[in-house]
């Protein structure tokens, strides 16, 4: 057990909360956080299971971040100083994502983004989704679905792996 899943585990006690907990943190995911419960001695359902809830609570709260944040840039364009060059820099990154990725997301749409999320590779998931999102200006119930199929995607992907090598290791 690492330090991490130790101190999480020292803090909330129920194994099933901490998995829950760690399916919140960037870097560990859903994907990651059932391999976490599946050490902590979770059985695949459970860890399954509390994983999927945090896909699910994360979906939601990145969906309200990516449009918080997008007003709150957007608006700083206006500004003199710091703020007003962080905003246009941003509206600049932003329309130069559009316009180069723009056809990809139209052609592709949620889908495309959402095997983005699904990759359970280093600088994909759900946060790095939610930004390429802002950038892209993917917002809203597409955001959303996108994020929560990705994600769901991205836990079964590494549970299935996960399972397997359970079978494959006897003992």
């Amino acid at each position: 057990m690492s330090w991490a899943s130790g101190a999480l585990q020292s803090i909330l006690g129920d194994p099933r909360l901490v998995v829950l907990a760690a399916s919140l943190l960037p870097g560990l995911e859903a994907r990651y956080a059932v391999i976490l419960g599946l050490a902590l001695g979770l059985s695949l359902a459970e860890a399954l299971a509390f994983s999927a809830l945090g896909v699910l609570a994360l979906a939601l709260a990145l969906t309200l971040a990516v449009g918080v944040l997008d007003s709150m840039l957007a608006g700083w364009a206006s500004m003199q100083g710091l703020r007003g060059r962080l905003g246009r820099l941003y509206a600049r990154l932003r329309r130069a994502a559009v316009g180069r990725a723009g056809p990809y997301i139209e052609r592709w749409g949620s889908a495309g983004l959402a095997l983005f999320i699904a990759a359970p590779l280093p600088v994909t998931g759900m946060y790095t989704g939610s930004l390429a999102a802002l950038v892209l200006g993917v917002r809203g119930a597409r955001l959303a679905v996108s994020l929560l199929l990705g994600g769901l995607a991205s836990l079964l992907i590494v549970a299935m792996g996960s399972a397997l090598a359970q079978m494959a290791i006897p003992g």
